[in-house]
């Protein structure tokens, strides 16, 4: 989707917030620099998804975009999650590619390069895989995550893959015709069946705020993405029934 002003193509750039005024600058700064000074033929937009933070994080997405008319933010009335969140971003998006990156710097805004050089190649889907990371309280329990998804999903869901990726439009057009209430996105990227190729990357040590995905965050995420993918707990579930 080809912007019919200048005829560059279009990078769109969805970032979930929650409580993030202290990286939300930083990370706009950032993105804008490689947009600017490393993929000059490409025009861009960035959307923010903000899931009504206490703080003051949606007065700075509003006031940088009243100075960068190619910002976007959007307000929830009430927290509806992560997933939720940018699966609005992705309908309210005009990009050829779609990527999506937290706010908190683990995973560096430097791969866009990268994952639009792969995509420049004729791949569709581009994730950052993390080859090696900085422990925190819950590393293990995301890598058993990912080995048990794998282990017993009918898709072929790649391991120690997060948020960070790059989309074509086709995939994200295939994403929105989905219309999921409850969606887990990667792995519904990765079953719709399109070109994939992964870049390992360390991945970094968030900046400012602590994270505000606790324990029972990513146990709701693990087993929404165990039952869209897997029909294991229906057998059980029959099995038990019998």
């Amino acid at each position: 989707m080809s912007d019919s002003y200048n005829n560059k193509k279009i990078i769109s750039i969805c970032i979930p917030v929650r409580n993030e005024s202290k990286n939300i600058e930083l990370i706009y700064a950032s993105i804008l620099n490689i947009l600017k000074n490393k993929l000059v033929e490409y025009d861009y937009e960035i959307i923010f998804t903000d899931n009504l933070s206490s703080d003051n994080s949606f007065e700075i997405i509003k006031d940088i975009s009243l100075k960068d008319r190619k910002v976007k933010g959007f307000q929830f009335s009430k927290n509806i999650g992560k997933e939720r969140s940018l699966f609005y971003a992705f309908k309210n998006t005009n990009g050829d590619m779609v990527v999506q990156i937290d706010c908190d710097f683990e995973d560096p805004p430097e791969l866009l390069i990268e994952f639009v050089k792969k995509w420049e190649e004729g791949y569709e889907i581009v994730h950052a895989v993390r080859s090696k990371r900085n422990k925190d309280s819950y590393s293990f329990l995301r890598f058993i995550f990912y080995r048990i998804i794998k282990l017993i999903s009918e898709d072929n869901l790649p391991k120690d893959v997060g948020d960070f990726r790059l989309c074509d439009r086709k995939v994200i057009n295939k994403i929105i015709e989905v219309d999921d209430q409850d969606p887990y996105i990667r792995g519904l990227i990765s079953s719709i069946g399109y070109k994939e190729f992964g870049i390992e990357h360390e991945r970094g040590t968030r900046i400012n705020n602590k994270s505000k995905f606790g324990i029972l965050n990513y146990l709701s995420n693990a087993i929404n993405g165990i039952t869209n993918h897997s029909i294991v707990p229906l057998k059980l579930a029959t099995a038990e029934g019998f």
